[in-house]
């Protein structure tokens, strides 16, 4: 029973233990510092920066810090507990990595870190950099070497270009290939895709990277690979190069040597001199230039119809359907297969079309690579068969050869179409027989409407007397306010008539349709333009066709640019000139009854 009393006094002591510990962790209030590893540095040297929050670990490293000048990457955190005199404390840091980027004084401003869901602001901090020399002697603008080994700064960070061969012809598709390489210690991100120089080439756009590993001459590299195609667009020695790649590189840098420390005969070595020292630096890698011999087309041979094409190419049709009637479109389809610059290739020349009325195709293009060089390009032709054809057109398509040296044209076999109706002249206005051509039609007039019966006035008899009292004054002056209305509701109803029945004429309706179509014209824009512009010449044109020809010319223009619009799947779209030349026949038009 002795012993009760001292467990007792043990729960009281572990009791205030507890209540101590939590009061000192109550009281503890959230507290946020920063701080540098060092206030100057030479560019090109990194600094760490250091946000430590006390008293709470409910917090958040601050986002997207931007200083012009500085480059400025988040690490990571860290979160330390310390107990001292049964007093617990714990801190979170959060760790980024500053490189100065040019010489001069930079004020790393007030941060905001959010703890506890409120925001506590750091005081702010000054960095110098200054233009101190890279280690080892290395030059600005180029990859470090690790300076603990023999190596040149070559060996760590270079580039080569690739070409399969040395010469090619103009408009051939040649494959190269950009690779970067990286010693195995050295960290790297690369910082946008290789920059080439284009004169005299055409270049495809670059897909995503290759990464792998190569060991060259007993060095393991990490190797990245750019793949794309070029063509040569004139003749001559042409080059290509040097290639740029900008990187940003970690390149590993000798131990700092320092005084001995009383814990290496503990330890052999101090703890934070084991760890790695790198130098992070802005790199441009430079590939050494490659020449292409690039020969031109030859003369001898070539096809009038060749238009650029180089590669080897099949053509084939195809006809989604092979019935129809004249004047409604139909579809012929082009398909190219093969491997070449496919963004030289033409669509193939129509042969055998009379008969029918062709408008520009539409095109796709599939790809079979990545880099583009092989697939298929298909083109839509709309044709509208203006007589009842048998068959739809052929359709050629010539090429240059670079394997064989020659030029090659394919034509395809016609395909039987099955067509009703009557053929479809060309519009041409209609002019009397014996009539002047050159003559102005007469305008026509609109309707006479009749005028109503005279009235005829009986006159009395001479000598006939008239019986009763005659009327007075009061009489004669109703009498002729009754006639004044009268006179004034007859002229009335004239005029009313007359605009009625002007506005129920056929030359009236026509010409509140016109003024609807310009007024529409007015706002219609693209393909829409062209319709109502052609809406409006029909309808004026309807009883009075113009007789010259160069309007008649302008008049064909704009039906064709109107059917381009309906029936072809590729429009020139509304130039400014192409709306003033379509106001300009609608003026002249308009001088016309």
């Amino acid at each position: 029973m002795k012993s009760m009393p001292m467990i007792q006094a043990m729960k009281t002591t572990l009791l205030l233990c507890l209540f101590a510990m939590a009061s000192t962790a109550l009281a503890q209030q959230p507290a946020v510092t920063a701080s540098l590893s060092d206030t100057t540095t030479p560019v090109g040297r990194p600094v760490q920066l250091k946000i430590e929050v006390t008293g709470s670990r409910n917090c958040s490293p601050p986002q997207d810090i931007q200083i012009d000048g500085l480059e400025i990457q988040y690490r990571g955190q860290q979160t330390q507990f310390r107990m001292e005199n049964f007093k617990t404390s714990s801190s979170v840091s959060f760790t980024y990595l500053v490189l100065p980027m040019r010489v001069g004084d930079f004020e790393i401003p007030a941060l905001e870190v959010p703890v506890d869901g409120k925001p506590i602001r750091t005081a702010p901090l000054k960095l110098s950099a200054t233009a101190g020399q890279s280690p080892a002697g290395t030059p600005q603008g180029s990859a470090g070497a690790d300076a603990s080994s023999t190596t040149d700064s070559s060996e760590m960070v270079f580039a080569e270009t690739i070409l399969p061969r040395e010469s090619a012809f103009v408009g051939e598709a040649i494959p190269i290939e950009v690779r970067v390489y990286f010693a195995e210690n050295v960290a790297f991100q690369i910082d946008g895709p290789p920059q080439l120089n284009e004169e005299g080439f055409t270049t495809r756009r670059m897909p995503q990277p290759r990464q792998s590993t190569e060991v060259r001459e007993g060095r393991r590299y990490n190797v990245v690979s750019f793949r794309t195609a070029i063509t040569p667009i004139k003749p001559g020695s042409l080059s290509l190069g040097p290639v740029e790649v900008r990187a940003l590189v970690q390149i590993p840098e000798p131990r700092a040597k320092r005084q001995r420390s009383p814990f290496d005969d503990l330890f052999g070595e101090d703890l934070f001199n084991m760890l790695p020292r790198v130098r992070t630096q802005q790199v441009t890698v430079r590939s050494e230039p490659v020449t292409l011999e690039s020969r031109p087309l030859p003369a001898k041979d070539k096809p009038e119809d060749f238009r650029g094409a180089v590669g080897q190419f099949q053509l084939d049709t195809e006809a989604p359907s092979t019935k129809g009637s004249t004047g409604e479109p139909m579809k012929l389809r082009a398909i190219v297969r093969g491997r070449g610059d496919f963004t030289r290739i033409e669509p193939p020349t129509l042969a055998g079309d009379t008969g029918w009325r062709s408008y520009p195709p539409s095109e796709k293009f599939d790809a079979d690579d990545e880099l583009e060089l092989s697939g298929r390009k298909t083109w839509d032709f709309s044709l509208v068969p203006e007589q009842p054809n048998k068959a739809l057109p052929m359709l050629k398509f010539s090429y240059f050869d670079p394997v064989t040296e020659t030029y090659e044209t394919l034509q395809t076999e016609p395909i039987p179409v099955t067509l009703s109706g009557a053929p479809i002249s060309s519009p041409t206005p209609a002019v009397p027989s014996g009539a002047d051509p050159s003559a102005t039609p007469a305008p026509q007039t609109a309707p006479v409407v009749a005028g109503e019966a005279d009235i005829l006035h009986i006159l009395p008899s001479p000598g006939r007397q008239i019986a009763g009292r005659m009327p007075d004054k009061k009489f004669w002056q109703i009498q002729g306010v009754l006639a004044l209305l009268a006179v004034v509701g007859a002229l009335g109803a004239w005029i009313h008539r007359r605009i009625s029945d002007k506005s129920r004429s056929p030359m009236g309706a026509r010409t509140r349709q016109l003024q609807d179509l310009e007024s529409k014209l007015r706002a219609a824009s693209g393909p829409d333009f062209f319709r109502v512009a052609c809406n409006w010449v029909d309808l004026k044109t309807k009883s009075s066709a113009p007789q010259d020809a160069a309007t008649r010319a302008e008049i064909e223009w704009l039906r064709g640019r109107r059917d381009e619009g309906l029936y072809s799947g590729h429009t020139s779209g509304l130039q400014p000139a192409d709306r003033d030349r379509a106001q300009a026949v609608i003026a002249q038009l308009s001088k016309q009854p």
